[in-house]
């Protein structure tokens, strides 16, 4: 049976799971732009797999350092469920204060 070694991909799963995290939480939160208020979820995402994306292709030229798509999945992997948790609390703020739901919208 082949063996599965994880080695840096906690390491990318929790970096790009902080990014996603703020990177969402910049972006629903400014008022500058409010059409991207729309979108800050999906958005996010994307900004912070192309950032991973630009981030694994740089490794390519720098010596001792490799290219690895699957450093790519965890972070898109992190930065996913870092936007989900912003996502999720944002949600249950609003649930549990009906009062202040319509202020932040």
């Amino acid at each position: 049976m082949p063996t599965v070694s994880f080695g840096d991909k906690y390491e990318h799963f929790l970096a790009y799971f902080g990014l996603g995290f703020l990177v969402h939480l910049e972006i629903k939160y400014q008022k500058r732009f409010l059409f991207l208020r729309k979108y800050s979820a999906t958005i996010s995402v994307v900004i912070c797999a192309a950032y991973g994306a630009f981030d694994e292709m740089h490794q390519y030229f720098i010596p001792g350092r490799y290219m690895d798509i699957q450093d790519w999945y965890a972070d898109v992997i992190g930065s996913f469920l870092g936007v989900m948790v912003v996502g999720i609390g944002f949600y249950c703020y609003r649930f549990f204060n009906p009062e202040l739901s319509n202020k932040t919208k």
